[in-house]
């Protein structure tokens, strides 16, 4: 079960931050710095997500890894709100990343015997 709270957790995520970055490549904008940056961050952590579904420990470490930068970045580029910032970019990642890797170090085995 938290496999799948952690996945839909995932796919929200994933598809929130697609849609931005698609309207930045698409744009006829140049990429700041700053874009770039967050580009990568958010890429890794989406690939993250999609190496989790065939390797799940190094999938949730990756996005683990990536959630806790983008996190920071977030709270680095932040103006006055930097909480919401970090909790909107990189925490969403980083509970899904936490909840698939306790779901990869737990039995599966769950049934109780009296």
């Amino acid at each position: 079960m938290n496999r799948l709270i952690a996945r839909i957790l995932a796919i929200v995520a994933s598809v929130y931050w697609s849609v931005p970055i698609l309207g930045g490549i698409f744009s006829r904008e140049p990429f700041t710095l700053e874009g770039e940056i967050l580009f990568v961050l958010v890429l890794a952590a989406i690939l993250g997500f999609v190496v989790s579904w065939r390797h799940v420990k190094l999938g949730a470490t990756v996005m683990i890894l990536s959630a806790v930068a983008l996190c920071v970045f977030a709270y680095i580029t932040a103006g006055r709100s930097k909480l919401l910032a970090v909790l909107v970019s990189g925490v969403p990642f980083l509970i899904s990343g936490v909840m698939l890797l306790i779901s990869s170090i737990k039995p599966q085995n769950r049934r109780f015997t009296s």
